[in-house]
């Protein structure tokens, strides 16, 4: 009985292992058919500083930063489509176009940081999502300096905290000092006039 409960639990195991094999296998097959290109297991910043007429990228188990802020266009409407699986993706648009975001997402996270337009006349980028454990982020470029800026200032805030903790222990030191010398010379004066009374009775 156990030997045949034991098999049946191997069998299982080998079982499901094949079929999460076989489902990530066809994920792949998927991804790898209706992308462009494929970011796997590795960092990457992709620069579009041309003309951009739309594009299809997929990330797995890994990071990009698309940098859109310089791309030039000849039409009204993008796409932009983006699969992610247990990855991290930053886009970077230019100022002044419309973004809309659209897709599935599960347990994952979409952060879009770009001033909504209503005006007709500018471009609209549509950013298409399929993202799975991953997380999705779109800024402009403005956005990104001003968050170094940021980063720098707080940076030299800390700084300042640091000379301003600095600058009270050197109050408190010299304090402290001033402190004992005034000890010192109360003592000193003291003493001085234990001198002269001893004089003065000595003269007497």
């Amino acid at each position: 009985m156990g030997k045949t409960l034991k098999g049946i639990f191997t069998l299982g195991f080998l079982g499901g292992a094949a079929y999460g094999g076989y489902k990530l296998k066809k994920k792949y097959d998927y991804i790898k058919e209706v992308s462009n290109d494929m970011v796997l297991f590795n960092g990457e910043r992709i620069v579009y500083d041309d003309e951009f007429e739309g594009d299809s990228l997929a990330v797995v188990m890994g990071g990009v930063e698309i940098d859109m802020s310089e791309m030039t266009v000849d039409v009204d409407l993008l796409n932009l489509d983006i699969i992610g699986f247990c990855s991290g993706i930053k886009i970077i648009v230019p100022e002044g176009i419309h973004v809309v975001t659209s897709g599935t997402s599960k347990a994952s996270g979409v952060s879009v940081n770009v001033a909504e337009y209503e005006n007709d006349d500018i471009l609209t980028l549509n950013i298409n999502y399929d993202l799975t454990c991953s997380g999705l982020l779109v800024m402009t470029k403005y956005d990104e300096e001003d968050s170094e800026v940021e980063d720098e200032i707080d940076d030299l805030d800390a700084l300042d905290a640091l000379d301003a903790v600095d600058a009270l222990d050197a109050v408190d030191e010299l304090d402290a000092l001033d402190g004992v010398e005034e000890v010192q010379s109360s003592d000193d004066q003291e003493d001085q006039k234990q001198e002269e009374t001893a004089d003065d009775n000595n003269e007497d």
